[in-house]
């Protein structure tokens, strides 16, 4: 059987043509396969292929970097223009102000470090100890920066800095540089604002300024406005010997102000309103009533009123379509794999073989058994036809398979019409979802190109890409893929396509356990139906000592199945329960059987006993009732031929002659019969039947 591809422009309709796998060689079973009468146009119980359901590009959609999706527009509202700028900023903003501040009621810090008046009286413990940043000459690998170690000892000539933990008041806070030679007095210290940690985010907030009342953090100190002055006290006294060179200044002096030992210095701040460092002041991120502005930071001092914020127009997400339609012809490839298959294409004849496609195969060959569930399936994408036109021939391909068909819950095409995938095509400014253009986008970036694109412009040597499933049931499964089609750079959405894929799994159960597969006598294991409408009559019975229950026990026992061996598990699992139940019938013992008849009305026994005619051994009992409208099943079993009886009553079913063998099961081989089947005597001696 050669599969292979065709178009039918009548089928599933005339509006929407389907590409179909069908048998080149063998037309007749193209309505076998698909379930298409010729006589019922758009008669639905098809097998295997794929049409379009919908699609839409009267909008291009820009493919926005999922960071920057909190910025965009729909670009509606006043077409290339946009809405005008809003006059007024968002509800909730607060100026950042001193007044504003105070309101608020955050207490502004002390300008100096040595000012105690608003701080724990215990602001530093312990000093804190600073050396010089790590390379230079006043770096100490042994000093511990911002440490509380007061216990050191000291080099001279080394300088060194801390923030002190005098005994006064007065004197806490101050930076005192330390083990210097006398003589050096004039100069600075090297000490820099930055050199201190919690300098890079000076805030009322910052702990380390210990203030008695617990601050907000709405002040704030840049390093730039940190300084490091002399003392008012000091420079008072500097003044005062500015004019004696080579003076050891020492005694009561230099204990007084720490001349000898160091030079004193503090931390000044000059304090701003922090409000705009908070979102719930600065309303960063609000949108206009339009969508079409957004509150953000621009440049410092340079926004509304000369803030840090102001309206900025956001990108359109949303523009002109492409207004020519390529002719592009889209078929699903489903394959039949454990492993992902490697296929330049899924349309050529002889690419895939038969039992890899799920269609539904004659139940009387192997590709029925090979495409029963559970299936693991690869689906992939291929193009039937590729428009090469110059407008179209760049373009990317990308798809997302968005139901398998075997989901509890399915979306109707007025749902998906209404979802991310083609909402923003139907849309205006009050309907406009941001979210949903956000979700459309993660799913366009995380989907699978159609092809594994090369470096040349028409990747037709490139291998398909596909997703897997797995199907634990058998069914008819409509697999419904979105196809995105993308400009040959992927900024910019053209047109969005839902694909039906119709595919087959067949049934298991009926592959392993039906009489018309396997015939009269091929079959390993006893067949059995469990509808409730379509259950085997069954005359007779099987017993708990019969060599085929003692096998399956035994098999069951050994579990030697394999992966492929799915199929017999499931049987023998449900096997023994059905056999306990007396589903397969009840065993009678020794049973001499004649004529089995069913009739559509009860009869007395008389009727069958009378003689017919005026010849006694003739009766209704001996006479086939084949021209009798009420016998819809006879069966004689003088008449078998090769294990099957066929009814001469009106039905066209037919019974199957079946007896007691053993089943074994070896590892990696199939349960087949250990020997022949033993079948019940058939009496052809007709003085010795029972009638």
């Amino acid at each position: 059987m050669a599969i292979i591809v065709k178009q039918e422009p009548l089928y599933p309709s005339i509006t929407k043509p389907g590409i179909f796998y069908y048998d080149s060689e063998n037309e007749t079973l193209w309505e076998e396969y698909t379930g298409i009468d010729d006589s019922e146009i758009n008669r639905f119980k098809f097998s295997i292929g794929s049409w379009v359901e919908l699609k839409a590009q009267n909008r291009s959609v820009k493919i926005i970097p999922n960071e920057d999706m909190d910025y965009i527009s729909s670009g509606l509202t006043s077409g290339a223009g946009g809405s005008a700028k809003p006059v007024d900023p968002p509800p909730g903003w607060t100026e950042n102000t001193v007044e504003n501040v105070e309101e608020l009621g955050d207490v502004k810090p002390s300008r100096d470090s040595d000012d105690m008046s608003q701080r724990f009286e215990e602001m530093f413990k312990h000093p804190y100890f600073i050396v010089g940043p790590e390379g230079s000459d006043e770096h100490r690998s042994d000093r511990t920066i911002e440490g509380h170690d007061s216990d050191v000892s000291y080099l001279v000539n080394v300088p060194e800095y801390m923030i002190s933990a005098g005994g006064s008041s007065n004197d806490r806070g101050r930076i005192k540089e330390r083990y210097l030679v006398p003589d050096q007095f004039g100069g600075n210290p090297n000490i820099q604002p930055e050199d201190v940690g919690w300098h890079a985010n000076a805030t009322s907030k910052s702990p380390e300024l210990k203030l008695a009342v617990a601050g907000k953090g709405y002040w704030k100190a840049d390093i730039s406005d940190i300084s490091t002055p002399v003392p008012d006290e000091e420079s008072t006294v500097r003044r005062l010997f500015s004019g004696l060179r080579n003076v050891s200044i020492t005694g009561l002096l230099a204990d007084a102000f720490n001349i000898g030992r160091g030079r004193d210095r503090i931390f000044r701040y000059k304090w701003k309103p922090n409000l705009h460092a908070f979102q719930k002041f600065n309303r960063e991120g609000s949108y206009s009533e339009d969508f079409e502005w957004i509150w953000a930071r621009v440049g410092k001092g340079e926004g509304f009123n000369g803030s840090d914020f102001d309206w900025v127009q956001l990108p359109a997400i949303l523009d002109t379509p492409e207004y020519q339609t390529p002719e592009n012809i889209f078929v699903g490839v489903p394959i039949i794999s454990n492993e992902v298959p490697e296929v330049l294409n899924g349309l050529a004849s002889g690419v895939l073989s038969e039992n890899q496609l799920p269609v539904f195969h004659p139940i009387d060959t192997d590709n029925y058994t090979d495409t029963t569930a559970p299936l693991r399936l690869n689906f992939g994408l291929d193009l039937f036809q590729l428009d090469l036109r110059d407008q179209f021939a760049g373009n990317k391909f990308k798809f997302h398979v968005l139901e398998w068909g075997d989901e509890d819950v399915k979306l109707s095409n007025e749902e998906i019409l209404n979802s991310e995938f083609f909402a923003l095509y139907d849309v205006d400014d009050d309907t406009f979802d941001k979210s949903q253009a956000k979700k459309l986008l993660q799913i366009i970036a995380n989907a699978k190109y159609y092809k594994s694109y090369g470096s040349t412009q028409y990747p037709q040597n490139e291998t398909l890409n596909f997703y897997q499933h797995t199907y634990t049931d058998s069914g008819v499964f409509p697999i419904k893929t979105v196809i995105f089609r993308m400009n040959s750079d992927e900024t910019v959405l053209l047109e969005t396509i839902l694909l039906n894929s119709n595919i087959v799994v067949n049934d298991a159960g009926e592959s392993l356990q039906d009489f018309n597969i396997f015939g009269a006598s091929d079959f390993n294991v006893l067949p059995l139906k469990t509808d409730r409408d379509d259950r085997e009559l069954i005359i007779g019975g099987i017993t708990e000592r019969s060599k085929y229950v003692k096998s399956v026990r035994k098999i069951e026992r050994d579990d030697v199945y394999g992966q492929q061996d799915y199929l017999e598990k499931r049987y023998n699992e449900r096997f023994l329960p059905l056999m306990e139940d007396s589903l397969y019938g009840d065993h009678p013992g020794k049973l001499d059987l004649s004529t089995a008849r069913i009739f559509t009305k009860p009869y007395d026994l008389s009727y069958f006993i009378e003689p017919v005619s005026e010849d006694e051994n003739r009766s209704r009992a001996t006479d086939i009732l084949i021209d009798n409208t009420e016998c819809i099943f006879e069966l004689n079993p003088s008449e078998v031929d090769g294990g099957v009886l066929e009814s001469t009553g009106n039905s066209d079913s037919q019974g199957i002659l079946i007896g007691d063998y053993k089943l074994i099961k070896e590892q990696n081989r199939e349960m087949r019969k250990e020997d022949s089947m033993d079948i019940p005597k058939i009496e052809t001696r007709r003085d010795n039947q029972a009638f």
